[in-house]
C-alpha cells in the first residue's frame, strides 16, 4: 500500500491540476447503408443532449455537441485529471443530392449520436421484375 500512495503522490508532483481549454474532438462514425435510407452512428461520450447541434447547409451536414464541465466543490480541490471534461466534438460531412433532406432524423442515446440520411424515391435500388416469354 505504501508504494501506491508513494506513486500517487509522484503523480500529484508532477502533473498539477489546472484549468483546462476546450478541446476539439473529431468523433469516430459508422455509416451503413441500406436499401432506404443511410445510418450515420457518431460516438460522442458524456456530450450533453442539450447541447447537440445538427445543421444542414446545401450539401453539408455538421454535426457538433459538447460535454458538460465538471466543477470541484468549495471544500475540495481537484488534485489529479488526466480525462479532460470540456470537449467539443463536431464532424462535416457532404450529402449526395440523392438524401431526402426534409426526412432527416437523429437520436442521441449512450453516448452515440444516430442520424438517419433517408434516400429519396428516385435514389433508392428497386427490384425489376423479369417475365418469361414463351
Amino acid at each position: 500500500m505504501a508504494v501506491a500512495s508513494k506513486e500517487l503522490e509522484k503523480v500529484k508532483e508532477s502533473t498539477p491540476a489546472k484549468k483546462e481549454a476546450v478541446r476539439r474532438v473529431i468523433p469516430d462514425v459508422d455509416i451503413i447503408e441500406y436499401p432506404s435510407e443511410f445510418v450515420l452512428y457518431a460516438d460522442m461520450p458524456n456530450v450533453d443532449e442539450k447541447t447537440i447541434d445538427i445543421t444542414l447547409e446545401k450539401n453539408l451536414i455538421n454535426i457538433r455537441g459538447m460535454t458538460g464541465s465538471f466543477s470541484v466543490p468549495e471544500s475540495f480541490r481537484l488534485s489529479h485529471r488526466e480525462y479532460p471534461m470540456n470537449r467539443v466534438y463536431e464532424r462535416r460531412f457532404t450529402i449526395s443530392d440523392e438524401i431526402d433532406r426534409d426526412n432527416i432524423k437523429a437520436s442521441f442515446h449512450h453516448g452515440v449520436l444516430k442520424v438517419v440520411l433517408p434516400k429519396s424515391e428516385k435514389a433508392r435500388t428497386k427490384k425489376i421484375e423479369v417475365i418469361a416469354e414463351s
